[in-house]
């Protein structure tokens, strides 16, 4: 009450956690592990090359077996 600018903020950075929460558990729920890294990849761009498979792998809830599987596929049905 005292400071309502950082109330407005507080607020506006409350939204957008809740936002990208809801986008992600859609995302979970509507999209196959493949359609997910394919989103995180064209959103991503730059981190898809430098961040370890690992990682990426945690980010879209699969294993890093099945998220090198997945880019086996894109890589075949590319060429």
């Amino acid at each position: 009450e005292k400071h309502p600018s950082i109330e407005r903020n507080r607020k506006f950075v409350f939204q957008k956690m809740m936002q990208q929460a809801h986008t992600r558990l859609e995302s979970f729920v509507l999209l196959t592990p493949e359609e997910r890294y394919l989103k995180y990849a064209s959103e991503h761009k730059d981190i898809v090359n430098r961040v370890a498979d690992k990682h990426i792998a945690n980010i879209l809830g699969i294993t890093p077996t099945s998220l090198s599987r997945i880019r086996g596929r894109i890589a075949k049905e590319g060429s």
